[in-house]
């Protein structure tokens, strides 16, 4: 699980794909997919999710 902030002027896009790519080492070791989940503002949590399927990546919306 990874918590990412993103900071003004940073692409919001880079900073998921990043901990994305950082997660699915995880996730493919377990066989299941990623989760991004959002916690507010510029604020989210990347984890490895048994509910979703292999090899996709879901975002929860707010």
């Amino acid at each position: 699980m990874i918590e990412v902030t993103v900071a003004d002027g940073m692409s919001e896009d880079a900073a998921l794909k990043a901990a994305i790519d950082t997660v699915s080492i995880a996730a493919n070791a377990h066989s299941v997919g990623i989760l991004i989940t959002p916690l507010g503002k510029n604020k989210f949590v990347v984890r490895a999710h048994p509910q979703v399927p292999t090899g996709l990546v879901r975002r929860r919306l707010q």
